[in-house]
Order: structure tokens, then C-alpha cells, then sequence
């Protein structure tokens, strides 16, 4: 027996009508006469007793009804869920990342392999950031600072560290960690990244001192040729996941100061409703960073 046959049985016992339930299905009378009939004959048994134009469930049909009416329930309860799982497995996320998050593609790439029909459109602010205080994405990513917006919420995914670079030359090279305040006599080497040069620079700023700044490079080969026309005075400071395979006459040290801490944080908008999809990433990127904190 056809489910859809079991529907329309279903809206005949609640309309009380053959009539009403082949309206309501845009049928014919006589093709939902003829349904009844087929049910009828199937199950051996009058459903309905004829009560002038309208018709009532006798017991046979009560039966019929009740069991009809909870399995087409948990069908619908079904579809739902299959049409959930779906909206979380289809479609776009944006997101605004701003900052050098380690390894983001890597997290894109993989969640986008395992979720192939999720497209992840990334927007990157231009430089200096752009401010967001009107929100536009699902997620966006950000260092350090979150707009100080009370719709917005936001969850550390990560915590990163200043550190200097200095030549192994130099005396600074043997102790095991410096403070901020030791970078005011040093002429300072900073990363291209626009956010971690603002953040080395208010740090200082902070303190009471505005540090010398004779360089900005974007790859590790810059700022060693910078660092080398003069190894005792120079100093590059950036974050400890930016320093890494420098050639072996170079040291980082760890800056010990607690503002020396750079957090790193997942920010949505509270006000609006987590897309589905948006919240399989969110949730993926959570753990991604849990798992691979380094």
C-alpha cells in the first residue's frame, strides 16, 4: 500500500469528508472514493461509517488511524532530520580572518574535504583593518582585540607569544628570556603583518616608550639580510609561530611579560542565529585548534 494512500485515508479521518480531503489534496471525488474503496478492500474491513455526506471512523478505522497517524509522524520526523543534517553539510560560510593564523588553509582544506558540499568564503580585511562594527559574516577571526560590541561574542581558540630574534653574537642571545621594557634599546625588525606590528607597538606605547623601528619585512630572507648589517643592535620581534627554520646563528627568546600573550579568538554575532553550517565549522575549528596547539 502506497504511504501517500495512507495520507489521504489520514485527511479523511480528520475532515470528516471525502470531499474536503480530495479539495485539500487538489484530487478528484471519485479518484478519493475510489482510494477509500482500495483501503477498504485491502483491509477487509468498512473504515468509516456514512453519516449522510460526512463520514466517521467506526473501530476498524480508529485502528487504521491511529497507527497511520503515528507512522506518518515519525516519517516527518524523519525527513526533518534528514533535511537538518543536510542544511549542515550544504552551503556557504563566511568568515573575516584577520591576522596570521597557523595554519588556516590546512583547517580549511581538510573541513572542506570532509564536508565537500560547504564552500568557505574567506574575507581578508584590506590593511590597515578594516573596522567591523557592523557585522556581516557568519565567523570572523581575529587577534588580540575583539570590537567592542555587546552583540558580539567570543571564544579564545588560541594563545601565541611575543619573542625576539637576535644574533647569537649577541650578549642578549644567552639569557633565557628579556621583558618588554628591554626592546627600548633596541632598533626593532617587525613582520609585515599590520595587526602584530599594532600589537608590538601599543605594548611598548604602554609603557611609557615608543621603540625604534628600523625595519618591515614580509619573509624570513629580509629580515635576516636587515637583522645583519647590524647584529648587536637589531632585534626582531614577532609572534613565537612566525619563528620558525630561521638559519641556526639566530635565537628567539621568549618576552616574559603577561602582556606578551596574544590571544586569538573565534567571534560571532549573538544577536543573529548560528547558520547550521556556520556551526559545523565553528565546532570543527574549535577542536582543530584544541588538538593542534602549538
Amino acid at each position: 500500500m502506497d504511504i501517500i494512500y495512507l495520507k489521504y485515508f489520514a485527511d479523511m479521518a480528520r475532515l470528516n469528508s471525502i470531499s474536503k480531503a480530495a479539495e485539500e489534496n487538489h484530487i478528484a471525488q471519485p479518484a478519493m472514493s475510489r482510494i477509500l474503496s482500495r483501503l477498504e478492500k485491502e483491509y477487509e474491513t468498512p473504515l468509516f461509517e456514512r453519516i449522510g455526506r460526512n463520514i466517521k471512523l467506526n473501530a476498524d478505522g480508529q485502528i487504521l488511524y491511529d497507527a497511520v497517524r503515528e507512522s506518518l509522524a515519525i516519517l516527518e520526523d524523519a525527513k526533518e532530520k534528514i533535511a537538518g543534517i543536510k542544511s549542515e553539510t550544504e552551503g556557504t560560510v563566511k568568515i573575516c580572518i584577520k591576522g596570521p593564523f597557523d595554519h588556516f588553509s590546512n583547517l580549511c582544506s581538510a573541513f572542506e574535504e570532509l564536508y565537500p558540499n560547504v564552500h568557505i568564503n574567506i574575507y581578508i580585511p584590506p590593511e590597515p583593518p578594516a573596522d567591523i562594527s557592523y557585522w556581516e559574516y557568519d565567523l570572523a577571526f581575529l587577534i588580540d582585540a575583539v570590537p567592542k560590541r555587546t552583540s558580539l561574542n567570543a571564544q579564545v581558540l588560541m594563545q601565541r607569544r611575543l619573542v625576539a630574534g637576535v644574533n647569537r653574537k649577541n650578549p642578549v642571545s644567552r639569557r633565557e628570556a628579556i621583558s618588554l621594557q628591554d626592546l627600548a634599546f633596541y632598533d626593532l625588525i617587525l613582520p609585515d603583518t599590520v595587526r602584530v606590528r599594532e600589537i608590538v607597538l601599543n605594548r611598548c606605547e604602554s609603557l611609557g616608550f615608543i621603540p625604534s623601528v628600523r625595519g618591515v619585512c614580509d619573509n624570513r630572507s629580509e629580515h635576516v639580510m636587515l637583522m645583519r648589517s647590524d647584529p648587536m643592535k637589531r632585534m626582531a620581534v614577532m609572534l613565537d609561530n612566525m619563528a620558525t627554520a630561521w638559519p641556526e646563528n639566530y635565537k628567539f627568546i621568549p618576552i616574559e611579560d603577561a602582556s606578551a600573550a596574544v590571544d586569538f579568538y573565534i567571534v560571532w554575532n549573538r544577536e543573529v542565529e548560528m547558520k547550521p553550517v556556520a556551526r559545523v565549522f565553528f565546532d570543527y575549528c574549535v577542536e582543530y585548534y584544541k588538538q593542534n596547539w602549538y
